[in-house]
């Protein structure tokens, strides 16, 4: 649960780390490769290249949902044009990183010299501090362990950056009044926190209403459903939603299918391409997209440059990108069931 950032898991609690994955990642269908090369790449430790160089950089991930197999895609992509050897070793669940523990294990068998990680939870830090031990160079990417200080760096996205863009966006919208309704996928965890806290600040600063649902959905959109139907009925008079991830988008986007409210705004954190398509439908109306493909290529580019004695920042915040139907032709929004991705050319 992506998303944590600049600090996305904050807790050291392994139940918390686990709940936030979910929402990070924030595919609404589970641990599923985007595509049948993302599948082969995953089966376990394989090289994307020989690099003439030698240099040798793993790179895991908790398991390729729709957000995470765009990383992955674009960080082989960038690795080969890079001449480097990447070495993947995903899991395969968000709920335990017992996989993706084996599968670092495999790729330090190779001796990588960076690790480029998402790492599940406090669970890696064992194998965490192997690598190390072995001189390998942590670099954590869209969530970090930040108890591991031995890691050189986090680049992810800065959720509370994206929740601050969402707020002002809805104080615009509702010209100042109107009560806003809010899906937290799991209430009290840090991506969660960061997601929401900045948008109902501000909302409430300009004098909206802020609902927050305290159900639990762990961002699973048929939960989601029923969460927000609920949050309607305990709360006739709102006219505006925000979600902290897209499954809990899309399931906002179905309810008000189902009954339509005049002039209501459905709003989330995260563009899967169903909702990039509600958006363009005129059935959402905003949404705060991160940047898989950019995440992809500039953890691999770091990687290289830290391979090479440059120093990287402590944290690197790879964008957030407010999507409105102003500039949807700017992102994909065809038929696919992934993340939705900036398009060049477009026209907004």
């Amino acid at each position: 649960m992506g998303h944590k950032r600049s600090g996305l898991l904050y807790s050291v609690g392994t139940v918390v780390l686990l709940l936030s994955w979910l929402i990070s990642g924030c595919s609404s269908g589970g641990s599923q490769s985007a595509s049948a090369g993302s599948q082969s790449s995953s089966a376990g430790s394989q090289s994307a290249g020989q690099s003439s160089s030698g240099l040798k950089v793993g790179f895991s991930l908790p398991a390729l949902d729709a957000y995470y197999s765009v990383v992955q895609q674009s960080a082989q992509k960038e690795a080969k044009a890079l001449g480097v050897d990447l070495i993947i070793g995903d899991g395969v669940s968000g709920a335990s990183p017992t996989v993706q523990i084996s599968k670092v294990q495999d790729i330090l068998v190779q001796h990588p010299k960076i690790l480029l990680i998402s790492p599940q939870g406090t669970g890696l830090i064992p194998v965490l501090n192997r690598a190390v031990q072995q001189g390998v160079k942590v670099i954590f990417i869209d969530q970090q362990i930040p108890t591991f200080t031995p890691a050189l760096s986090f680049i992810g996205t800065n959720n509370q950056v994206g929740s601050t863009l969402i707020g002002n966006y809805l104080v615009k919208a509702m010209h100042g009044t109107g009560e806003v309704g809010m899906l937290l996928g799991v209430p009290g965890t840090p991506v969660s926190d960061a997601r929401y806290q900045n948008a109902a600040n501000i909302l409430k600063k300009a004098g909206i209403k802020v609902v927050l649902s305290s159900l639990t959905d762990a961002c699973v959109e048929p939960t989601a459903i029923s969460n927000f139907r609920t949050l309607l009925l305990a709360n006739p008079q709102m006219n505006a939603a925000y979600t902290i991830c897209g499954p809990d988008g899309m399931a906002v986007a179905q309810v008000l299918g189902e009954k339509p409210r005049q002039g209501f705004i459905c709003s989330s954190f995260d563009l899967e391409d169903q909702q990039a398509r509600d958006i363009a439908a005129g059935k959402c109306d905003a949404a705060i997209a991160q940047l898989p493909v950019k995440l992809g290529e500039s953890s691999v580019t770091w990687a290289k440059k830290v391979a090479g004695g440059a120093s990287i920042p402590k944290v690197i915040d790879n964008g957030t990108t407010l999507v409105t139907k102003a500039n949807i032709n700017c992102w994909y929004h065809g038929a696919g069931d992934g993340y939705s991705y900036p398009i060049s050319p477009c026209s907004s």
